[in-house]
C-alpha cells in the first residue's frame, strides 16, 4: 500500500505540477524552451519531430539533436530527448524523435514514460513569395509502472501546418492526438490533445520573435512569448515567457562548424528552477 501512494504521488506531482499529465508537453527542445516553449511556427530542425512536422521541410540538410534535464532540478524527474530528421528530395522531410521520462524514489523507477515518433512533411504549394507545407506525426506511447503494477501503450496522431508569407512572417498550427488515443484498460486515462496556433516574425536575419497559443481540453488556454538575438556569428541568445502558470526563461546557443551546444532555463513561480542542456549536429 505504502508503494501504491508514493507512486501516485509522483505521478500525480509530475502531471500536476510539471506539465498538465502524463505524455503532456514536456518541452524537448532546449532552444524552444529559452523563448517559453514557443516553436510550432519555427520547428526548422529536427525537433520540429516534437512541435510541428510540416516545418520540417525548411531543413535542408540531415540534422540529429539530443537533450537533457532534471525536472525542477529533481534527480528523481529526469528527462531526455533524441531527434534526427532527413531532406529526401521532392517527397520532402523525415525524421525519427524518442522522448523518455523516469521517476524515481529511493533509486527505483517508480514510473516511465517514453514515445516514439516518426515524422513526414512535404510541400502543399509554394510561390514566390507565399509557401505552405503539411506534415504528421505517428507517435507510439508506452507507459510503465514497477512490474507489479503493469503497461499499457497507445498510438497517437498529430498534423500541422506551417506557412511563410515573404520569408519574414511565419504561420503555424499543430493538432495533436486527433484520434484521441488513451492508456489503461480498467481505468482508461485519455492522452491530452492539444492545438497550437502561433506566428513569428524575422524583420532582420538573426532576429525572431514567437507568439503562440496552446488550448487543451478542459483547460484555459496557455501563451507562449520568446525571442531570439543573434549576437555574433557563433552566439544566440533568447529569452521568454508562458502563462497557466507564468514561467520566465532564457537560453543561448554556441555553434561551430554544424556543432551546436544549447542551454535553457526555466524559472517557476513555486518550484525550483529546471536547467536543460541540447547538443545538435548538422551536415
Amino acid at each position: 500500500m505504502k508503494r501504491i501512494i508514493i507512486i501516485l504521488l509522483m505521478v500525480l506531482f509530475t502531471g500536476t505540477l510539471a506539465f498538465g499529465t502524463i505524455f503532456d508537453n514536456l518541452v524537448p527542445s532546449t532552444r524552444a524552451l529559452g523563448m517559453g516553449g514557443a516553436y510550432i511556427t519555427l520547428s526548422n530542425d529536427s525537433n520540429g519531430v516534437f512541435y510541428n512536422p510540416a516545418g520540417l521541410v525548411n531543413l535542408k540538410r540531415f540534422h540529429v539533436y539530443a537533450a537533457y534535464k532534471k525536472l525542477f532540478n529533481m534527480d528523481s524527474l529526469q528527462y531526455n530527448s533524441l531527434s534526427a530528421a532527413y531532406a529526401i528530395g521532392k517527397w520532402g522531410t523525415i525524421g525519427l524523435g524518442y522522448q523518455g521520462l523516469t521517476v524515481k524514489y529511493g533509486g527505483e523507477v517508480l514510473e516511465s514514460e517514453e514515445t516514439i515518433t516518426f515524422s513526414h512533411g512535404f510541400r502543399l504549394m509554394e510561390d514566390r513569395h507565399t509557401s505552405l507545407y503539411f506534415g504528421y506525426n505517428i507517435n507510439q506511447y508506452s507507459l510503465s509502472f514497477t512490474e507489479e503494477y503493469g503497461s499499457d501503450s497507445a498510438v497517437g496522431i498529430d498534423i500541422g501546418l506551417y506557412s511563410q508569407i515573404w520569408k519574414r512572417v511565419s504561420l503555424g498550427f499543430v493538432t495533436k492526438n486527433i484520434n484521441s488515443p488513451y492508456v489503461g484498460k480498467e481505468f482508461p486515462k485519455d492522452l491530452p490533445k492539444r492545438m497550437f496556433m502561433g506566428i513569428a516574425y524575422e524583420p532582420y536575419a538573426g532576429v525572431i520573435t514567437v507568439f503562440e497559443m496552446e488550448k487543451k481540453h478542459d483547460e484555459d488556454m496557455r501563451l507562449h512569448l520568446g525571442a531570439e538575438f543573434e549576437v555574433i556569428k557563433y552566439f544566440t541568445v533568447r529569452f521568454g515567457t508562458e502563462s497557466a502558470p507564468t514561467n520566465l526563461t532564457a537560453g543561448f546557443t554556441l555553434s561551430f562548424k554544424g556543432i551546436g551546444f544549447d542551454y535553457g532555463y526555466m524559472k517557476h513561480p513555486v518550484l525550483t528552477e529546471t536547467h536543460q542542456f541540447g547538443l545538435s549536429y548538422s551536415f
